[in-house]
């Protein structure tokens, strides 16, 4: 029995050229093509007969265009059922909630969860986490419905109780509704990104505790590989810890690079990594390190932190920080918390901004960048700014900011804006910062590669006379900016930080500027 907050199925589909229902005609493939009748349409057990039935038909005589729908609408109909296991999770887990005086609030006991799980074929920590998961959605009536009508998946159902799962009803609720307003149509990592802002924002100050309390958990990890060889994790670290490791190993992969050593930049991080622990130089092999500090070569748009004087530099000089930090206006104001914005690492605590800020204003080779964004969170002003600009701790955001002195440069966002257009191929460092600054993963549907890490790539190629502008000039991934290249494909600028992409299908999806907050 369904609800009264959800709408009830419909009793059938129509087919106007038919003018009768899908449910007393012949399922036929042509409704799944883009913009026709099943395209797009909400889960239902009628769309779920029709999905079973044309899979379970001859396949080769469904076009590429077809073929891509039926598979799309199965997707919301696996969401729904997610959601059906869900609340059925969530009312098994209803049943055995007793109160913990050590808590303070009900929970499942132990031994609660087993039934539950050898039913379902479940360890007992994961058959736990499915029903506390379960217990959030259920009470986030508008996520909730979204699930319900197939428009999340199970995954992205997952993602927004993980997120939201240790925030208190009252708040739950608010995080509910601002979260359904920008779910559909983000991919896994987006909405993630997504729920995690909005939980900063409306808990600030619970979200800092939960920050420090992990880092007591902080730990490495050894295991296997599917492959069979191991894998090395460190969990828990901070910000500033991760990003300094990360500007080092880049550095040192730079350096074995130019001394000739083969593997890509991700191989190379790695071999320096093994070869930094063992205490042997990751380029000669030879044991000790004190010479051939990586310097901070690279011009990176990337948050990141290293010894700028590279082997010279002083044992626990300050760091130098180059990062693009999204500010909202109280972000570096301990009074309002609000967090902040890191394109390529995620949104942070507002306490953990403070720490970068105040950690690279100490050293003059640090460098800043800084966006703002309009109501909807959308990129329009970036300027950059070099050190020194000192900040402390427990300064004033005011102060901070008017030290940066910067010259803020409007971003395209129309086809008639000034798009800085440049004329060589590679576009200057202040062009491609106002391009990353607008799109802060690869420009193609679907896909939260780090811009930083990205190609500048040409949507009209240079050679047949592309400009490199921002109207002409979107961040790729390696493989995307490949596969834009093939003739099966289809990429059109409709307006700088928007392009149309269209696959060998002839369906179109569409990407735009990314809204930070």
């Amino acid at each position: 029995m369904i609800d009264n907050e959800y709408e009830a199925y419909p009793d059938e589909i129509w087919d106007p050229e038919r003018e009768e229902g899908w449910r007393d005609a012949e399922p036929t493939e042509r409704g799944f093509a883009e913009g026709r009748e099943l395209d797009g349409q909400l889960a239902s057990p009628v769309l779920a007969m029709l999905v079973t039935r044309t899979a379970e038909a001859d396949l080769a005589g469904l076009s590429h265009d077809e073929l891509l729908g039926v598979i799309a609408a199965s997707e919301r109909v696996a969401g729904h059922y997610a959601w059906a296991a869900g609340r059925l999770a969530a009312e098994y887990a209803r049943r055995n909630l007793t109160w913990d005086p050590k808590l303070g609030e009900e929970s499942i006991p132990e031994f609660g969860e087993d039934d539950y799980a050898q039913e379902v074929l479940l360890s007992g920590t994961a058959a736990r986490g499915n029903l506390d998961r379960s217990l959030t959605l259920d009470q986030m009536p508008d996520c909730a419905k979204l699930a319900h009508q197939g428009q999340l998946s199970a995954y992205r159902q997952r993602v927004i109780a993980e997120e939201t799962g240790q925030l208190d009803p009252a708040l739950l609720a608010k995080a509910d509704k601002l979260i359904a307003g920008g779910a559909v149509g983000r991919t896994p990592g987006s909405l993630r990104n997504f729920c995690r802002k909005i939980v900063f924002t409306l808990d600030p100050e619970q979200a800092e505790e939960r920050r420090k309390k992990a880092t007591r958990g902080r730990r490495v990890e050894f295991g296997q590989e599917q492959s069979g060889n191991a894998l090395i994790v460190a969990h828990e670290l901070s910000i500033a810890v991760a990003a300094a490791i990360k500007q080092s190993l880049s550095g040192w992969a730079r350096i074995m690079r130019a001394a000739g050593i083969e593997g890509s930049m991700d191989n190379l991080r790695a071999d320096a990594m093994a070869a930094l622990l063992l205490g042997r130089h990751p380029v000669t092999g030879a044991p000790g390190i004190q010479s051939a500090q990586p310097d901070q070569a690279e011009d990176d748009f990337e948050i990141g932190t290293g010894n700028e004087a590279g082997p010279s530099a002083a044992a626990g000089a300050a760091p130098v920080v180059n990062f693009h930090l999204i500010l909202t206006e109280g972000t570096l104001d301990p009074r309002t918390d609000a967090p902040g914005f890191i394109p390529g690492w995620g949104p942070i605590t507002g306490a953990a901004a403070r720490d970068l800020v105040a950690a690279g204003s100490a050293n003059p080779f640090s460098r800043w960048c800084a966006t703002e964004v309009d109501q909807n969170g959308e990129a329009v002003r970036h300027g950059c700014a070099r050190g020194p600009h000192r900040w402390a701790r427990d300064g004033p955001a005011e102060g901070f900011a008017a030290s940066l002195n910067l010259t803020m440069e409007p971003i395209a966002r129309h086809s008639g804006d000034d798009g800085h257009c440049e004329p060589q191929h590679d576009p200057s460092r202040k062009l491609a910062h106002l391009i990353r600054a607008r799109l802060a993963t690869c420009g193609t549907p679907g896909c939260d590669a780090s811009a930083f890490t990205a190609d500048m790539e040409h949507t009209r190629p240079y050679e047949e006379g592309g400009e490199t502008s921002e109207h002409n000039l979107d961040p790729r991934c390696r493989h995307h900016h490949r596969l834009k290249q093939r003739s099966d494909w289809k990429v059109a600028k409709t307006s700088p930080g928007q392009t149309r992409w269209t696959g060998p299908s002839g369906r179109t999806r569409v990407v735009r500027p990314t809204r930070y907050l």
